[in-house]
């Protein structure tokens, strides 16, 4: 009879925190670069090997059991130890750096004015920004922490509400003045109407404001956010900005917000992460500047 000391397969027990992490054994063969039948083999040897099993297995994934959740804490914190060593062993290898996948609005007008301050916090740590209007995906892509917007609700990562987003018209001062006055929001209609990727947004927001039977679905449409902002800034028409991405250019005085009238979004950008991610110092470091940021 085998000892119930001796220790068992490390490449089994490898194969099992990889699955139990990703709750996916195509994930963490992706991972480790061998096939989905390779891990599984490798866990079916350590489940005859402790006599139980890890896993309650479906037709499209697979959740732990009990003894499978007690293994695989023991097995997360023990690989991110030796993770951390070999960190600190390396010659050469004294900063880090962390990428965050991130959508180019969010980018420019929220984390970019920020950097100064984080670059004089953690001299250490060098920032790699991956600007994607793509969802951030961990599993094709090499980041380590996203901004993500959405409900929060992204399956096998863990996410932390960042930013609330609400939207509320703005114009430049000079469109402002040749078109204006504007003391109601119906004095809107008529106007050059600036939309973002649909009319939608507008239509909500007239809706808000008690405006019925509007017909707003004409205008100028753009794609890029960024884009958008700078036609309002440049007198081209009347954009909904998204608090609290127009806050400066509001304070400068490079657009005007007319209505108090700001429509909050269900949606919202979230901090995700592999679960497991922020047992790298530097990682979680980041995570934690980012929050901090967000909810001074």
């Amino acid at each position: 009879m085998s000892s119930p000391n001796r220790m068992p397969s490390p490449i089994a027990l490898r194969a099992f925190e990889a699955a139990a992490r990703h709750e996916s054994f195509k994930r963490a063969a992706e991972e480790l670069c061998v096939t989905p039948a390779a891990v599984s083999h490798q866990i079916k040897l350590l489940e005859q090997d402790l006599g139980r099993g890890l896993f309650v297995r479906t037709s499209r994934e697979v959740h732990l059991t009990d003894t499978g959740r007690v293994l695989f804490d023991a097995c997360h914190s023990a690989f991110g130890t030796i993770l951390d060593a070999v960190a600190r062993c390396r010659v050469g290898d004294s900063r880090a750096t962390v990428t965050i996948g991130l959508g180019p609005l969010v980018g420019a007008r929220w984390l970019s004015p920020r950097l100064p301050a984080f670059w004089s916090r953690f001299p250490e740590i060098d920032l790699r920004l991956h600007h994607t209007s793509l969802a951030v995906d961990f599993r094709t892509s090499d980041m380590d922490l996203g901004i993500a917007w959405g409900l929060g609700d992204w399956p096998n990562v863990e996410a932390h509400h960042l930013l609330a987003i609400s939207s509320t018209p703005v114009m430049s001062p000079g469109y402002q003045e040749a078109h204006g006055p504007f003391n109601d929001p119906g004095d809107l209609l008529g106007n050059r109407l600036l939309h973002q990727r649909d009319h939608q947004s507008w239509v909500d927001w007239f809706q808000a404001a008690d405006v019925t039977d509007a017909d707003i679905r004409h205008g100028t449409v753009i794609e890029d956010s960024n884009v958008l902002l700078q036609s309002a800034i440049a007198g081209q028409g009347v954009a909904l900005g998204n608090l609290p991405f127009v806050e400066d250019d509001l304070a400068a005085g490079r657009l005007v917000q007319p209505f108090d009238l700001a429509v909050a979004s269900q949606r919202a950008y979230h901090l995700i992460y592999l679960r497991g991610a922020l047992r790298d110092p530097s990682l979680k470091a980041v995570h934690d500047w980012l929050l901090e940021k967000a909810h001074p």
